[in-house]
């Protein structure tokens, strides 16, 4: 096995889902799988209907190559929790929309009649 990831539906939301593990072998890393298991992870999630994925990892140097591959894929950075793990060492929480709300928002042309 060269890889995996582990995600799940996040308590008390609607459509928001987080992937708790993604890992890729030390000798396989730098091919694609990580990037691979992310796509397969997302079509999963986006087919029971979430909206939104969000991943925590740390700011150390240790998970730098990490932090580039949610950027590449897509994600951006949500928020930071200062020293979360040690003095230095930031919780970083990364997200990424699957897909529009069915929610619409009104244009400003748009009226609504109650």
């Amino acid at each position: 096995m060269w890889g995996y990831v582990c995600f799940g539906p996040h308590s008390l939301t609607e459509g928001i889902y987080d992937i708790y593990w993604i890992a890729v072998a030390p000798e396989a890393q730098h091919r694609g799988i990580g990037r691979a298991l992310l796509q397969e992870a997302e079509e999963e999630i986006a087919a029971r209907g979430g909206r939104k994925v969000l991943i925590e990892t740390s700011s150390s140097p240790l998970y730098a190559s990490a932090c580039a591959l949610y950027a590449h894929c897509g994600y951006q950075v949500e928020a930071v929790v200062h020293d979360f793990y040690q003095d230095g060492d930031d919780l970083l929480i990364f997200s990424k929309r699957l897909r529009e709300s069915r929610w619409k928002p009104l244009e400003r042309t748009e009226a609504v009649c109650m």
